[in-house]
């Protein structure tokens, strides 16, 4: 449950707040965990799990919807056309050649419905992982801030 209301959390197009819903997808996959199953107190290392576990779900459902909505030609379309005018200011900053060679092969890239898919679901991946580790960095915090039920 944690997992989802932080998936659903990092729809919101905001860096500072994905990161924060990313962890706190953890802390709450451990209230809601101590909550149901009533275990006596939640170690760090079983937090880190359940958070874990938690962030996978929220990495999944997060990327669900983000895949629906590709599904869209206009939405492909802008995507596209916002991921070149990102490389196009990067190519401007750019002051070595390697780094403008790599830029322009990932233009041309992403110029293709295969590519973009491509450069898309690694994205998507990267994503999932670092939601996963920073719910199961949440899923410690909580672990160690409500694991332990007062007696």
């Amino acid at each position: 449950m944690g997992g989802m209301i932080g998936g659903f959390g990092a729809l919101i197009p905001s860096v500072p707040f994905i990161v924060l819903m990313m962890v706190a997808a953890g802390g709450l996959t451990i209230t809601f965990y101590q909550r149901r199953a009533h275990e006596p107190s939640i170690t760090s290392s079983q937090g880190f799990r359940l958070g874990m576990l938690g962030g996978f779900f929220g990495s999944l459902l997060y990327s669900v919807f983000i895949s629906l909505t590709l599904l869209s030609t206009n939405t492909r379309n802008a995507v596209r056309q916002s991921m070149t005018e990102r490389l196009k200011e990067a190519m401007d900053t750019a002051v070595d050649a390697p780094t403008r060679q790599m830029i322009t092969q990932l233009g041309e890239t992403i110029a293709t419905p295969s590519g973009l898919a491509t450069v898309f679901f690694i994205f998507l991946a990267i994503f999932s992982v670092m939601f996963i580790v920073l719910a199961g960095i949440g899923g410690m915090i909580g672990a160690a801030m409500f694991g332990r039920q007062r007696a």
